[in-house]
């Protein structure tokens, strides 16, 4: 059974991170659950699992409780509740009924429910509804906060620190790069790097970033027209060569070199990507050519060949 603090954004990062870095922690917590109950052990056993928000707390509680030993030879029936700063203990008690039964509570015998809840507050009269669970039966707890930890904790709580740096860089990288495409971007890596330093080891901050890289799409003519309008295509030395046939061979030399990617030839042009890294790259180094001037700024670079002109 596990009490969750917290929010639904937390649900996401299993599914993004795979719990990278995260085995040895795992397997600590499974063997502090599998230790077997002790006379004079409290029952129920509640575990606080400490640290700070995006350390993924949460989704290393889900899947202690979702391993197959776990499943297989400790516990039958498990439960799951998120808590909110805002307690109710209703609410509380009626998503543990529904993760247990898989009914909405509306959909129980709403006496029993109350007879449940009579002059119940808080955790120190829900500790005792909790309690009469079966013998050896024990709780996860995640939670920033270490009062709570005291409060609820009937065993040291376990603290979560910061995810190394090295499972840092393999969670930015699977999410930035589809399967198999980091291998194609080796000058990218440095670029990585940077960004997964600027995270402090927040795996939480790692996803965002990572996930928030995205590609820019590109149709050839189109690409080698604005090429040619901007004088970046030379004539070719063959004659029979034009220059959009010029700026095709740019294109396709661009795409053998993997400086674009999910390269489609389509029925009257072909498309392609380049990626958010990538892009980010050629920005920097053609900074000094673009500018950008307003009413409060009219000011550009001599070496600007760029220019944008906002209204306001």
């Amino acid at each position: 059974m596990s009490l969750h603090e917290e929010t639904e954004i937390n649900r996401s990062f299993e599914s993004f991170s795979g719990l990278i870095g995260r085995d040895e922690d795992k397997e600590r917590i499974i063997n502090l659950l599998a230790e077997p109950f002790k006379v004079g052990d409290e029952h129920p056993l509640v575990l606080p699992i400490v640290g700070m928000g995006g350390l993924g707390k949460t989704s290393l509680a889900k899947s202690v409780c979702d391993d197959e030993i776990v499943n297989t030879h400790h516990f039958d029936l498990k439960m799951e509740a998120c808590v909110s700063d805002d307690f109710s203990l209703k609410q509380v008690i009626q998503k543990i009924i529904e993760s247990a039964t898989g009914k909405r509570c509306a959909d129980l015998n709403e006496g029993e429910l109350i007879q449940e809840l009579e002059d119940a507050q808080k955790w120190l009269l829900l500790k005792p509804l909790l309690s009469k669970g079966a013998d050896g039966s024990k709780i996860i707890v995640t939670t920033r906060s270490q009062r709570v930890a005291e409060i609820m904790g009937t065993v040291a709580e376990y603290k979560l620190s910061f995810l190394g740096k090295d499972d840092c860089l393999s969670l930015f990288y699977k999410c930035a790069f589809k399967e198999g495409q980091k291998e194609l971007y080796p000058n990218l890596v440095g670029i990585g790097e940077e960004i997964v330093e600027k995270c402090k080891q927040v795996p939480l901050a790692v996803i965002n970033m990572g996930t928030q890289l995205y590609d820019y799409p590109f149709a050839d003519l189109f690409l080698v027209q604005f090429w040619i309008a901007h004088g970046l295509i030379l004539q070719s030395s063959n004659p029979n060569e034009n220059l959009e046939e010029v700026g095709l061979r740019y294109v396709r030399e661009l795409i053998s070199r993997c400086f674009f990617q999910d390269y489609e030839d389509e029925m009257f042009a072909a498309s392609f990507k380049m990626h958010d890294l990538m892009h980010d790259l050629a920005s920097s180094l053609t900074q000094n050519e673009f500018s950008i001037i307003s009413y409060q700024n009219h000011q550009f670079s001599k070496t600007t060949r760029h220019l944008s002109v906002l209204d306001s």
